[in-house]
């Protein structure tokens, strides 16, 4: 809460790429509630990916649309890098 008062009133972001997988069945986090939370605003660059079919555990539901999903978004990463 320390954080959260520092920082009341002031327009903070994330400046770096993000990915969010998340889930079309999640009872947890659903899809509704991931637009209602407007992560976007915090969080310019976020890049939010959904798999069908797979609940809060995605990761071991999905491993390999998670991975594929992974190494794509790192891949563009790598090709978009100034280094």
């Amino acid at each position: 809460w320390k954080w959260n008062c520092s920082t009341a009133g002031k327009k903070l972001s994330v400046g770096i790429p993000a990915l969010m997988v998340a889930a079309s069945d999640d009872a947890v986090l659903t899809p509704s509630m991931v637009e209602s939370l407007r992560m976007s605003d915090w969080i310019p660059s976020l890049e939010t990916k959904y798999i069908q079919d797979a609940g809060h555990w995605v990761l071991q539901e999905k491993p390999d649309q998670v991975n594929t999903i992974l190494k794509e978004w790192l891949n563009k990463l790598n090709q978009n890098s100034r280094l």
